[in-house]
């Protein structure tokens, strides 16, 4: 874990503590707050190793902002910024990874 990859995790927990607990469930906000950790404390070195809980954290997302819960802008910056806690930066992850946009 370096300095950098915990101050985005930091700043996803701030932006999922302001989401609407109306519109997002506790159990989703969790959830990607998991994922947020996982990618932090994750010793991986490639985008292949981090693939399957990008995969996922793109999943939630996106059916987020399907459901209206949060919208595309915010969506994206949770993407930029959980990616960012992990050992890959976001712009780093292969092509082929899930996008939220």
């Amino acid at each position: 874990m370096t300095t950098r990859r915990y101050r985005n995790y930091q700043r996803a927990l701030e932006l999922l503590g302001a989401l609407d607990p109306r519109l997002v469930s506790a159990e989703d906000r969790d959830s990607l707050a998991d994922l947020g950790e996982g990618l932090l404390l994750s010793r991986a070195v490639t985008a292949q190793e981090v693939r399957e809980e990008t995969d996922r954290l793109a999943e939630e997302l996106s059916t987020l902002m399907e459901t209206g819960a949060i919208p595309a802008v915010l969506a994206n910056d949770l993407w930029r910024t959980i990616c960012a806690a992990g050992p890959i930066r976001p712009g780093t992850l292969a092509p082929d990874a899930k996008s939220v946009t």
